[in-house]
């Protein structure tokens, strides 16, 4: 028997926050005596939405809208460099603290390997980074997965944004970018047992 995934349609930003404000607004008008005698607990322990920190934060109040739609969680989206520097801002402090206010745990869930293997290596080592169909090393994405001192710059960096962008979950989630393999790294074998992305929790 062979299982089959069915395509999944892309659903527009403007659908999805219209959604998103229905279930808030259908939570609100429940009365509290309603509440009290017919919520259960979630089935999901995580309810969350991944969005993106500079440009989604600032123009929205996503905090209390995920409060009311019955949400636990709120993840940043984008790159560890982008939402680092957005973490320094009044904007994002005013958000950390309203999510903690309303009990919304906060994670980053980040296209990471641009940041953690930085491309200004590539002109000096370019066999840390991924090689092309065509045999050639390149700096466009990823890294050579062979490459023993790419996977040590990585770590490094790893921790150093893992200092600077703390979730409140303990989860830290590292992606590679999208469908772009090293040749190398295939031909060998390695992604015959691969995960897409990376992630760590601390307890």
């Amino acid at each position: 028997m062979s299982l089959t995934r069915e395509p999944v349609a892309a659903v527009p930003r403007r659908g999805f926050l219209s959604t998103l404000a229905l279930g808030a607004a259908f939570t609100a008008c429940q009365s509290p005596r309603s509440n009290r005698t017919t919520r259960r607990r979630p089935f999901f322990r995580t309810r969350g939405v991944v969005i993106s920190a500079p440009d989604d934060i600032p123009n929205w109040n996503w905090p209390e809208k995920a409060h009311a739609a019955g949400l636990s969680t709120i993840a940043t989206h984008k790159f560890p460099s982008e939402v680092a520097r957005f973490a320094m801002t009044d904007e994002w402090h005013r958000f950390y603290a309203d999510c903690r206010r309303l009990g919304i745990e906060i994670e980053h869930e980040l296209h990471a390997m641009y940041d953690l293997l930085p491309r200004s290596l590539f002109e000096k080592n370019p066999e840390m980074f991924r090689m092309n169909e065509k045999g050639e090393r390149t700096k466009d994405y990823n890294l050579c997965v062979h490459s023993k001192q790419a996977i040590a710059v990585v770590c490094e960096n790893a921790v150093k944004y893992g200092e600077i962008l703390r979730p409140t979950t303990g989860r830290y989630f590292y992606w590679v970018d999208d469908a772009m393999e090293c040749a190398a790294a295939r031909n060998a074998g390695f992604f015959r047992t691969r995960t897409r992305s990376s992630s760590w929790r601390t307890r």
